[in-house]
């Protein structure tokens, strides 16, 4: 059944299509949520960019309500990643420098390797934060000055 913002939904109400271009991309209900999920940390990481400050990953994982993260979880790491790919790609930083762990201070292991992996020499995990910290702060305010 098509709806008014050219969506279409099955009788179920199971999958969601949106055109791009001449493509249909199709979504699951659960596609969904995780591209909600996403859209709310991003949301989430960003404000906090803006302000120069970073976020516990427990704190952000309870900012996300479309679905539940476990903070120290492989699924919440890979949207992280994937976050960070995407603001790399777009903006020239890693967004997920502002997401850290309560003791430290820093961020998890998985940032360093898509860090190293994006091409990023990484010899001191505490010191590449700190210019990766830096970036982020500096894109994210100047984008809401």
């Amino acid at each position: 059944m098509a709806e008014p913002s050219g969506r279409t939904r099955s009788a179920t109400g199971l999958r969601m299509c949106r055109r791009i271009g001449e493509a249909v991309v199709v979504h699951s209900a659960e596609q969904q949520k995780r591209l909600h999920a996403k859209g709310q940390a991003i949301e989430a990481m960003e404000r906090v960019a803006a302000k120069g400050s970073t976020i516990q990953y427990s704190q952000l994982a309870a900012e996300i309500s479309a679905v539940s993260y476990a903070p120290n979880g492989s699924p919440f790491s890979e949207l992280l990643c994937e976050i960070s790919r995407r603001t790399h790609h777009k903006r020239g930083v890693l967004l997920s420098a502002v997401v850290v762990h309560k003791d430290d201070e820093l961020p998890g292991t998985g940032f360093f390797q898509l860090a190293s992996d994006l091409g990023h020499e990484v010899d001191d995990d505490q010191a590449f934060h700190q210019t990766a910290l830096r970036e982020v702060h500096r894109e994210y305010s100047a984008s809401t000055s």
